[in-house]
């Protein structure tokens, strides 16, 4: 249990991680956005969270944050993403997506 886990350690990154995936998937997007920037604070090279936080605020047409977060994700880690994304290309990317 993820909130057990953070009750004894409120700065457990993983914990805030995997809290933010299991609000991502009920779509509980603000709280899920909260703890993605929290487990990013904790460890700002963990390309997995903030690769999730900005395909979210992709879900939420908020496109400026999800680059920025995407192409933070592929600076830490160029595979990053099922498609292995380049970092030159995310723009791109997230341009088809909305288009």
């Amino acid at each position: 249990n993820f909130k057990r886990t953070l009750e004894i350690d409120p700065e457990y990154p993983s914990a805030h991680y995997y809290m933010a995936l299991s609000y991502s998937i009920i779509k509980k997007y603000n709280k899920s956005i909260q703890m993605f920037n929290k487990a990013i604070r904790l460890d700002p090279n963990n390309a997995e969270a903030h690769y999730n936080l900005g395909l979210i605020y992709l879900q939420l047409k908020q496109y400026q944050g999800a680059i920025r977060h995407i192409e933070k994700a592929l600076t830490i880690d160029p595979l990053q993403g099922n498609s292995g994304l380049e970092k030159n290309a995310s723009s791109n990317w997230i341009a088809q997506y909305i288009n």
